[in-house]
């Protein structure tokens, strides 16, 4: 596997609300005050470096499931033909698509092929095509002077998602272009809420105007929401809260007394 240099940071937050009772107990006894509350910010510092274990984990797990699509799929004879003769009639990968609606987690799988030019030859998405990616990706660029296969999180016109990268040959070895599988974090959200955690996911403001057709088509304030499934009432929350006030906090957990929860910050700085 040929891994890529990767350029322009990142910055995505990931927000995780655990639901917990508040108790206040008067204790006259200085010293079992301090040592409770010591107690108490050990088991919230655990409880956070859990979450991010956890989250780091999701992500790398669906990284390498993504790459393994894109490498089976950059193997068909249809993606082949289909770059060969440079004609993407009758090519329909939507149906596989929903296939891995029906039978596995991955719920949103987008699926882009691109000729060794650098041009959208086929989205899954969309009936756009023909727009050369090497203007506004240097991924692109380094797939078509150096074929390998690559996975990465970025933010393009459509959302953040993870992409993994494939190249297609013809039986004789000759590079053809690229199958790109596009996945989104919906299903790392679900499986955080199925271990007690509410998710949020935000894309930083300055990617804004990047994201041109949002996928998910909400936001607080001017950061992009990236699950679909995040809670309405944490969005809204988040709103009257001001996001920076998340954003800005030193620590990766805070009390959140309003709605009695346990807010952890994770910060995902990605360099692509």
């Amino acid at each position: 596997m040929n891994k890529k240099t990767k350029t322009n940071p990142k910055m995505f937050y990931f927000f995780f609300f655990i639901i917990a009772c508040l108790f206040v107990v008067a204790i006259e006894e200085k010293f079992a005050a301090i040592h409770i509350r010591e107690h108490t910010e050990k088991n919230y510092r655990k409880v956070s470096e859990l979450a991010a274990r956890k989250i780091t984990t999701l992500i790398d797990e669906k990284k390498n499931a993504t790459l393994g699509i894109a490498l089976a799929l950059a193997q068909t004879g249809s993606v082949q033909r289909a770059l060969a003769v440079c004609d993407p009639l009758g090519l329909d990968l939507s149906q596989f698509s929903l296939l891995l609606r029906r039978e596995t987690s991955f719920k949103n799988v987008w699926i882009q092929i691109v000729d060794k030019e650098g041009k959208s030859f086929y989205r899954s998405w969309t009936d756009a095509h023909g727009d050369d990616l090497r203007k506004i990706r240097t991924d692109v660029c380094r797939m078509a002077s150096n074929p390998g296969a690559t996975t990465a999180i970025s933010v393009g016109k459509f959302d953040i998602a993870i992409k993994a990268m494939a190249p297609v040959y013809d039986s004789g070895g000759a590079f053809l272009g690229f199958l790109e599988i596009i996945t989104h974090f919906n299903s790392i959200a679900e499986n955080l809420k199925s271990e007690g955690f509410e998710t949020v996911i935000l894309v930083h403001k300055k990617y804004k105007n990047q994201i041109r057709f949002p996928f998910t088509d909400k936001f607080v304030g001017q950061y992009y929401v990236a699950n679909k499934n995040a809670p309405q009432y944490l969005l809204d929350h988040i709103q009257a809260t001001g996001v920076d006030l998340f954003f800005n906090q030193s620590s990766t957990y805070r009390i959140d007394t309003p709605i009695g929860s346990l807010v952890i910050l994770y910060t995902l700085l990605m360099v692509l």
